[in-house]
Formats: structure tokens, C-alpha cells, sequence
């Protein structure tokens, strides 16, 4: 009876070590959400424009330089 109840706890303790190294941690998970927010936050920057002769400062919308009246060129966003 004592062999047939230790062999039940070390099959117990034996699956329950081997489903614990399978689960994601937290930090796992924390890691992967944090990745990808990066990756959102690279993807959703905003483009700015501005003169190519430097008249005004930049803006977010694409246009006419009001003081020179050229066309405003996108400018990639700065990480």
C-alpha cells in the first residue's frame, strides 16, 4: 500500500512539474505584449510635414508653405 501511494505522488508531482514548465510565465506574456505594442507604435507614427526650404515648422497635414507657397514633403518620423 505505501509503494502504491508513493507512486501515485511522484506521478502526481512528475505531471504537475512538466505542465508548469509548458505555461507561459508572466513575464512571458508581459514581454510579448510589450513587443508588440512597440511594433503598433512603429507602425501608427504619425507623418509630419514640412517646407522643403525650412520656411515654417513642421505640421501633420500635407500641403502649401504659407510663406513660400511649395509644396510641403512628408518627413519620416524620428524613433
Amino acid at each position: 500500500m505505501k509503494k502504491f501511494l508513493l507512486a501515485i505522488a511522484l506521478i502526481a508531482f512528475g505531471t504537475s512539474v512538466s505542465f508548469a514548465q509548458n505555461a507561459p510565465s508572466a513575464t512571458t506574456e508581459k514581454t510579448a505584449k510589450t513587443q508588440k505594442a512597440k511594433k503598433k507604435s512603429t507602425k501608427t507614427a504619425k507623418m509630419t510635414y514640412e517646407c522643403p526650404m525650412k520656411c515654417e515648422a513642421p505640421t501633420d497635414h500635407a500641403g502649401k508653405c504659407a510663406k513660400c507657397g511649395m509644396d510641403l514633403v512628408a518627413v519620416k518620423p524620428k524613433k
